[in-house]
This record gives C-alpha cells, structure tokens and sequence, in this order.
C-alpha cells in the first residue's frame, strides 16, 4: 500500500494538534524569561546609564565651550555707551552730557563665544571619574547579582514543580491502587463491624489523598503560571523529567571558591566611591587654574566690531558657609559604609556556614525518606497481598497506607525545603 506525502503531513499534523503540550529544560525556560523579563531589561538600562556617565565624566579634560546672543532695544545710559563704545564708533558728541545721561533709545546685537579650559580642579573631575567608575562597576557587579537571584528564583519554580509533579504521580498511584481495593471488595457490611469500620477507614483515607492531590496540584499550577507570565510563555508546556538532587547539582551549584556574594561584591564598589567623594568635596577648598578665551561682537547703528580676549584665570573660594565640614562628613559616611560592609560580611559568612550544615542535613534525611520510602512500598505490597488472602483487615491496611502518605507528604515538605535552600546558597556563592 503507497502512502502519499499529503497523507504522512495530515497524519503528523493530527497528532501534533492532538497533544500540543512540549516538554522544556530549564534552560529553555531561562532562555525565555531573559528575553522576555521586563526586570532584566531594567537592570540592563541602568548598567547602560552608569556606561554613559562615565563617559561624561572622562571627558572632563576638554574645553568649555559657550555662545551667547542678545538682540537689544535699550535707552539705559551704561548700555548704549558701551555697545556704542565696543563698535569703536564713539564720536566727540557722544561725550556731551545730556547725551550720555539721556541718549536716544537704540538697538544692539551682542555676541559671545567663550572657551575655558581648566588645568586644574583640584581633583575634582579626577574624582568623579574615578567616583562613577566605581559606581559602574557596583552596577554591573549588582546586574550579575540581581540576575543571579532571578536566576535562582525561577530554578526554585522549576523546580518545585518537578517535586510537586513527582509526588503527584506516588499519589496518583497510590490512589488507584486504594480505589481499586475499595470497590473490589465487599468488606463494608453492616453486619460486620470491623469489615465496615475498615472501609470507612480506606474511604477517609481516600479523602485525604484526593485532598492532598488538589493541594500538591494547586501548587505545581501557581508555580507554572508564575513561569508562564515571567517568561512570555503559553500554557502548553511541561518540564522535562528529572530528579531533584541532579536538578540542583546542574542549575543550583555551590562555587566553594567564592568567599562573597555578588551584592557585597557590588557594596565594597560602592563603600569605595564613598571615598572618591571625600576627595572631590576637598576640592571646594583648593585653588582652580585655566586657560580662557573669547570672541565679543558688537553690532548696532554704526558699525560692527570683533572683540578678543584671552589669558589665565585663577578661582579660589576662600570662605563659603555651604561647603564647610563637606569633606569631613564624606569622609564620615565612607567610614561607616566600610563598617557595615565588614558587618554583612561576617553575617554572610555565618549565613554560609548555617545554610551548608542545613543542606547536608537535609541531604541525609532525603536519602533516608527515599530509602523509608523503598521499604513502606514494599510493605504495602505485602500488606496488600496478607489483606486479599484475609490475613490483614482493613483497618491494619489503611494504616500501613496511611504511613505512606504521611512520608509521602513529609518527603515533598522536605524536597522543598531543600531547593530553598540551595536556591539561598546559589545567591551567596555567585
């Protein structure tokens, strides 16, 4: 039989139609959100911004170049005598005095093209240079660090929803296996106490798991539609199957070599700009030196005339109120901003030390439920199998299950614990 290329299309367009959910790793799904996340395209505009004013600033050794223009229509006595003074045009009638006290009313067209360039700032442009440098380097430290702790909180996400899916499944499972016990066998007369007293143990045991079915499937929905809305995606995904411990071991490592986190990294950048503000705000008390020169244009009813000037300046503020106690008290915000620092230091450095005992602590009690876990199947099982053979009621089975729940439910506290963990250590060790 000859099978078309239309009809090998059609049936794969069927098939993809009738199961459009795909599967995603987690790096598509990171992918996804950092294209997509209007956080990171925040935190990728003020890195931005920082780049541009220090490139503002590292041009402080250029020229100051200004222009000014005045159109003007004056009868003041100082005006008209200087404008008429600057066209070089002054005749001896200009100097009678009715003439100078009340002359007639006149226009003028002033210009002016400056330049100052300064040799010396003491310090001042050199430290804001050196000031926003620093701070750039802060904001791109902190863009490390804010996307790491994005990074760490949308694995925390995917991963929860690995451990909610996990535990759905050995609850599904488990499910089944007590419905089906449930409606195979007529235990449940009234005529028989124990028997009916068991199946309404199995029942209310059935309950329970249904309920915690709903809560565990709540969870996993809140964390995918939370992926879902940051990352720009649909709902027609899944995850990719996997277990948690080789889930955090590739997406949640721990770099043993880092001995502080991103933010504090960022913090001493900063704490060290601190320290180029207390340079710049001594400059307010030292002598400014620079070169000027300018062009003048006088032009009225006479004439019109260039004006050259140029030589050297000297600023000096010898007393001004508003910058007394300047540089002592930048000085005093560094000092404190280094003594906070080293105090984030030494509370990340405990909080380190905490989170690594709780991650092994955590690491043994996960291997002992999985292996808790191993013997209460195995348990059940063999209840299962004395309790059809009549060697186990009802009750005693709804016990044994019971306890599988309860480590069921335990494991899955647990497993999230775990990637809280490791989500915190993630933060501090990158």
């Amino acid at each position: 039989m000859k099978i078309s290329l239309s009809e090998v299309i059609t049936f794969l367009l069927t098939l993809f139609l009738a199961n459009p959910v795909f599967s995603m790793d987690f790096e598509e799904v990171w992918l996804h959100f950092y294209k997509n996340s209007h956080e990171m395209e925040s935190i990728r505009k003020d890195e931005k911004a920082a780049e541009l004013s220090l490139e503002r600033a590292g041009l402080h050794w250029l020229p100051k170049i200004s222009l000014m223009a005045q159109w003007i229509d004056t009868n003041d006595p100082g005006q008209v005598l200087f404008n008429t003074l600057g066209q070089r045009s002054m005749k001896t009638t200009d100097f009678v005095p009715s003439s100078l006290n009340y002359p007639d009313r006149k226009q003028f067209i002033n210009g002016l093209i400056g330049l100052e360039l300064p040799f010396y700032e003491g310090g001042l442009r050199v430290g804001e240079h050196s000031m926003l440098a620093s701070l750039l380097q802060a904001s791109r430290i902190e863009k490390k660090a804010r996307q790491t702790e994005i990074f760490s909180d949308l694995a925390k996400k995917y991963g929860s929803i690995i451990v909610y899916q996990q535990n759905l499944f050995s609850l599904k499972k488990l499910k089944h296996e007590l419905d089906k016990i449930i409606s195979s066998y007529q235990i449940g007369s009234r005529n028989n106490p124990l028997g009916h007293s068991g199946l309404l143990g199995l029942k209310g045991l059935s309950n329970r798991i249904q309920g915690l079915f709903i809560v565990f499937e709540q969870e996993l929905d809140t964390s995918k539609n939370w992926i879902s809305s940051k990352a720009g995606l649909n709902q027609d995904w899944s995850i990719e199957e996997n277990s948690i411990f080789d889930y955090v071991r590739r997406h949640l490592d721990i770099d043993p070599t880092v001995i502080a986190s991103s933010l504090l990294s960022a913090q001493e950048f900063k704490v060290t700009s601190l320290d180029y503000v207390s340079h710049m705000e001594k400059a307010r008390y030292l002598p400014q030196i620079g070169l000027f020169a300018q062009n003048q244009l006088y032009s009225g009813d006479r004439n019109t005339e260039n004006i050259q000037a140029f030589g050297l300046y000297l600023r000096w503020e010898l007393f001004n109120s508003d910058s007394f106690n300047r540089s002592a008290v930048a000085r005093a915000k560094a000092m404190s901003a280094k003594a906070k620092l080293r105090s984030s230091m030494q509370e990340e450095t405990l909080m380190r030390s905490k989170l690594m005992r709780a991650k092994e602590a955590l690491e043994i009690n996960l291997e002992l439920l999985e292996s808790s876990s191993s013997y209460l199947t195995e348990q059940t099982r063999n209840s299962m199998r004395l309790f059809k053979s009549g060697q186990l009621n009802a009750l005693q089975l709804a016990e044994v299950i019971n306890r599988r729940v309860d480590l069921l439910e335990q494991k899955n506290s647990v497993e999230l614990q775990y990637l809280d963990i490791r989500m915190a250590l993630y933060k501090l060790t990158h």
